[in-house]
């Protein structure tokens, strides 16, 4: 009898999402479709549809739906997946055509994944349920504003240039379209002045932002983000004390007027917004704001959210309406036309035969071997060489100079590592790297590339010290390897909170911060006994956010930033390490020196002393933003600069590898304004406003020519109370090179051609808005 009432049931749902209704006909326009589904709900059918997990409504044929799903390097909780760098990596790769090639990767698997679950009993759509529903929460534009902020590695850098341009292509590639449906959905987050997770300020905080930092640095990756046509945002949990084009604010940023008066009535966003989880709750339990859930509901809604993430909200939504609190017409109608629209335009009312990446199932597309491939490429251009002494890398001689290699250091072969946070190749939020996903980690890396270019040199391991073991003095096992090989290779760092292994206070994660830039236990008395042995030591160093390392940037032969970098990062890092192919990775943000080169973490103003990012700080950092070497010489030469409009421009210059690899290299631009600051708020000391990344660039005797773009937007200095952001007439400096003006580093040697830009002045004299 269960059997045949499933049975039918099964059947009757099927009949109804074959056509009876109107919101199936895929002849109607998305807003007629629409239209009909609002008239025919009831309130409390509405108020169940803006929440995260939207149940089934049977007697309309809707499936339920999750929304619930997150990206950031990759697929996130839903198996086995290609897990690519962790996204502070991909901002050092500086490379926009990447973003968008990893970002149609994500978008092919989670289809997959998403068709897996919703045709698995024939054409009829089923329930998508947690983490397999097409529209993604990321990616996250928020800057990298504190270098301790335990989500800082879930962002592309300090610099809103670099963010913006990396998140578009981002946004581009998830949300490929065809036939009028997207392949999945990007969700931008967190909007906005999220750059804290010290607890328990991070759910309670009211952050203090000047209008010149909100125009000038918060602001301008989501203005970008809604001119790309990213169909969602999500607010985030803290509140902003502050203004921008006349809209004042002093409220959480889930029911801030800066919603609908900046980002739908400015910026003419058109898509929903959908809260951080819990937001809402926490406007009663930690901003205290509200004494119940129904009246924080009300004001979300009325602020201009439409989707809620977190606790119960349909039920407080539903007694604000009976309360009088909102309308149902004006503010319920209003925010579920947004939620369908999006259900409409993701496909989630055709059948299957009419869903046009349908085709894609995870045996053919998930963890591909093309899809390794394309991580394998992000995890190469997301290394950065620091520093290489005397041209300790690549390594020579393999076989006849170097027979032995010791392969030391917490971060040598810990899977999990690899991963950072947000990610997948695991079930659950702190599930296990699921063996299927073939995660590489550089010990492993390693003796696979050695295994194919010459197996008679050895490759040995040993961990050294644990990553949290404080106060260890006996490193004789470590010492001895290198002693007895001929190249030492140490893998040490950080790595990101897990609630099942050991982490210590100097994990980072979601929801913590860093007490400090130290390495975490006894890795940097490990490094300086290795020294000892007078060994050539390479460094290489995993973390999600800079590390002080102004000793080893002294003593070590080489130094590799290698971030947290997924399925096949320890492939990329071996790869590296032998010469088969030169590094172009770029710091996507500073590493200071030591502590008294950090602002305190509660503190907004960018130029709180010393200064925060490399556009404020007054003191020589250890490695600025926009370093990292190459094997090969770029140099450039006869730099021109053409104003095409008011607010962009192109510099032009010769480049000529000069040998001794073909190599990829990242140009960027940056202007310094040399006019008299007094009355102009919060001007940075230089700013990037253009980079480009030429590839495969071939040792030649002859220069070749190019322009690239430079964003005169991003440099504005002036604020208009109604049309925000301008720039101030006045003399500027333009730098264009492989790398930042001024001193890369303390310890970079004098002859990387990044030192000495090529430079010239120009001068602006119109007045215009750049928003």
């Amino acid at each position: 009898m269960g059997v045949l009432v499933h049975l039918f049931l099964f059947c009757w749902i099927a009949t109804i999402c074959n056509g009876t209704h109107p919101w199936f006909d895929t002849n109607l326009g998305p807003e007629t479709r629409v239209r009909a589904l609002v008239d025919a709900m009831t309130l409390e059918e509405k108020c169940s549809q803006l929440v995260v997990n939207n149940v089934r409504i049977q007697r309309l044929g809707l499936p339920a739906y999750h929304w619930r799903n997150n990206i950031l390097h990759g697929l996130v909780d839903n198996g086995v997946s290609t897990m690519f760098p962790q996204a502070i990596g991909l901002g050092a790769t500086w490379d926009r055509g990447l973003l968008y090639e990893t970002a149609t990767v994500w978008a092919t698997e989670q289809r997959a994944k998403h068709n897996s679950k919703v045709y698995a009993n024939g054409n009829s759509r089923q329930d998508s349920p947690m983490n397999y529903g097409l529209d993604l929460w990321g990616p996250n534009i928020n800057m990298f504003v504190h270098p301790l902020w335990g989500r800082g590695q879930e962002t592309y850098g300090e610099d809103p240039l670099l963010t913006s341009v990396l998140a578009v292509n981002v946004v581009k590639g998830l949300q490929e379209e065809k036939n009028s449906t997207l392949k999945t959905l990007a969700t931008p987050k967190h909007y906005a002045g999220y750059t804290i997770d010290k607890q328990p300020p991070r759910l309670e905080i009211y952050e203090n932002i000047s209008t010149a930092q909100l125009l000038q640095y918060y602001f301008p990756a989501f203005v970008q983000v809604v001119d790309a046509g990213a169909q969602s945002i999500m607010c985030s949990y803290n509140g902003i004390n502050g203004s921008a084009y006349g809209v004042r604010s002093s409220h959480p940023m889930c029911m801030s007027p800066f919603l609908e008066g900046i980002l739908r009535k400015k910026w003419s966003f058109g898509g929903y917004i959908v809260t951080d989880s819990g937001a809402i709750d926490f406007m009663v339990t930690e901003f205290k704001r509200f004494s119940t859930k129904s009246e924080a509901a009300a004001a979300a809604i009325k602020a201009g959210v439409d989707l809620n993430s977190g606790g119960n909200f349909d039920k407080p939504l539903l007694q604000a309406v009976k309360n009088g609190l909102v309308s149902e017409k004006d503010h319920i109608d209003v925010a579920l036309h947004r939620v369908l629209h999006a259900k409409i335009r993701m496909g989630l009312f055709n059948e299957k035969d009419q869903d046009p990446f349908s085709g894609y199932t995870e045996e053919k597309d998930v963890n591909s071997n093309k899809h390794r491939e394309v991580a394998l490429k992000a995890a190469r251009a997301s290394l950065v060489l620091l520093r290489n002494e005397n041209n300790t890398l690549p390594l020579k001689g393999l076989g006849t100079i170097i027979k032995k290699i010791a392969v030391i250091g917490p971060a040598a072969n810990d899977t999990l590592r690899m991963a950072g946070n947000y990610y997948g190749c695991s079930f659950g939020t702190w599930g296990g790297i699921l063996p299927g996903c073939g995660v590489k980690t550089p010990y492993q890396g390693l003796k696979d590339e050695l295994a194919k270019l010459d197996p008679s040199v050895s490759v040995e391991y040993t961990i050294g010290t644990e990553q949290n073991r404080e106060n260890r003095t006996d490193f004789s096992q470590a010492t001895e390897l290198a002693q007895n090989t001929d190249v030492t290779i140490v893998f040490v760092g950080l790595k990101n909170c897990h609630p099942n292994v050991e982490n210590g206070h100097r994990c980072e994660s979601e929801g913590k911060d860093r007490p400090d830039l130290l390495l975490p236990g006894s890795q940097h008395q490990l490094l300086k006994s290795l020294h000892q042995t007078g060994k050539p030591i390479i460094l290489v160093l995993s973390s999600g956010g800079p590390v002080s390392l102004y000793w080893e940037a002294q003593h070590m032969h080489a130094i590799i930033a290698s971030w947290y970098g997924g399925t096949m990062g320890g492939v990329a890092v071996a790869q590296l390490l032998f010469g088969q192919f030169s590094p172009s990775g770029k710091l996507p943000v500073t590493f200071p020196t030591n502590m008294t080169q950090v602002a305190p973490p509660l503190g907004m103003d960018l130029t709180d002393q010393p200064g925060r990012t490399y556009r404020y700080l007054t003191q020589k950092p250890l490695y600025t933003f926009g370093h990292g070497l190459s094997y090969s010489k770029l140099t450039l030469s006869n730099l021109t600069f053409h104003l095409a409009n008011e607010t962009d421009g192109r510099a032009c210059f010769q480049y000529q590898n000069h040998g001794p690899m073909i190599s990829d290299f990242i140009v960027m631009s940056f202007v310094s304004y040399l006019g008299e600051t007094g009355n102009i708020p919060s001007v940075p000391l230089k700013q990037l406003v253009g980079f480009e990344k030429l590839a495969d660039v071939q040792v030649s005797a002859l220069p070749t020519r190019q322009c690239i773009p430079v964003h005169l937007r991003f440099a504005h200095l002036k604020k208009n109370r109604q049309q925000g952001a301008m720039l101030q007439p006045g003399r500027y400096k333009l730098f264009v090179g492989t790398g930042p003006p001024g001193s890369p580093g303390l310890f970079v040697s004098a002859d990387d051609s990044s030192q000495n830009p090529l430079e010239l002045e120009f001068h602006y004299d119109t007045i215009t808005s750049l928003n």
